[in-house]
């Protein structure tokens, strides 16, 4: 249910800012649960050029990231507009503490995120939990194909979970709706309320649970504004926030001849009958080559050859 005003008066249990893939999932997965949440969107029902200027950046090297307008977006959905569907797991790799990687560690562990996979599928759209399929013949040098990456059936996710997200009971979105400031108790260890910017100007949330769903950029750039008035935040000036972010990075780097061309098959996207969604496999390094060689967890697949190459 869409609501036109925010009332100031109100103390909501939950409020989830953001509507992207994790907020969406999150909000539906709050009311399945049976608890009503505010949910905060910064755009519209749908994307639009007024509300992309407030994620505008200064990108200084345009070459290692995209576009803000491609990077962010703000509408119900998020960037489930912009992304092209690609689901990935993560490697056991990625946890396993690495001299080669310093100050890489995470607070969890593998087997804590891995149960909730299949839930996370199902709201993603891309069939199933499994990302391992062994391949049939041995590879050498380190190489792995055992691990796939998965597509969405409908990369713009939104337009499957739109309509249970406007018409439930339990779910109230608030569009138009910017988070400029988040308001901390005198100890500075709790968020009280939040401050928002909003078409009737601004207003003040409160809510006994704020959760952050406004993706890695944004949710980001909200805390460093909170952490410049009040330094001691979030591990301090000098802390990990904003530190060790990347975009993707990608390119091309070898050209591939087959022997036999038919083996080609084995990398190509594949049609999951059983879920009726694609996956690829992946060239990998096993983790023993990684580590070995102290080389960062890489993906690889084979790419369509330049469109001017007749050969």
């Amino acid at each position: 249910m869409v609501i036109e005003k925010l009332s100031a008066d109100q103390v909501w249990d939950l409020c989830l800012v953001g509507t992207g893939p994790v907020g969406m999932a999150s909000a539906l997965e709050l009311e399945r649960l049976g608890h009503e949440v505010l949910v905060l969107e910064s755009g519209g029902l749908e994307p639009n050029g007024e509300a992309a200027k407030n994620s505008h950046a200064h990108i200084v090297d345009p070459d290692r990231h995209a576009p803000m307008e491609i990077a962010v977006c703000r509408a119900l959905g998020g960037t489930s507009w912009t992304w092209g569907g690609r689901c990935v797991a993560y490697d056991d790799v990625d946890w396993l503490d690495r001299d080669f990687v310093p100050e890489a560690h995470w607070p969890t562990k593998q087997d804590e995120i891995r149960p909730w996979y299949k839930l996370a599928t199902e709201y993603l759209l891309c069939g199933s939990d499994q990302f391992e399929y062994p391949y049939s013949r041995p590879l050498t040098d380190g190489l792995s194909l055992d691990t796939v990456e998965r597509w969405a059936r409908e990369s713009k996710v939104i337009l499957e979970h739109r309509q249970r997200l406007l018409q439930s009971k339990k779910i109230r979105v608030s569009l138009n709706t910017t988070v400029v400031a988040l308001n901390f108790n005198s100890a500075q260890n709790r968020i009280e309320s939040l401050t928002v910017s909003t078409p009737q100007g601004q207003r003040t949330i409160r809510a006994r649970c704020i959760i952050l769903a406004m993706g890695g950029v944004e949710t980001t750039r909200l805390l460093l504004h909170a952490q410049h008035n009040a330094p001691k935040l979030f591990g301090g000036v000098d802390g990990p926030l904003g530190r060790y972010y990347m975009g993707h990075i990608s390119g091309k780097i070898a050209s591939i001849t087959f022997s036999d061309p038919r083996a080609f098959a084995d990398l190509d996207f594949k049609l999951e009958q059983t879920t009726d969604a694609y996956y690829r496999r992946r060239f990998m390094l096993t983790e023993q080559a990684q580590v070995e060689h102290k080389v960062l967890n890489t993906a690889f697949w084979p790419d369509n050859p330049p469109f001017y190459d007749p050969s």
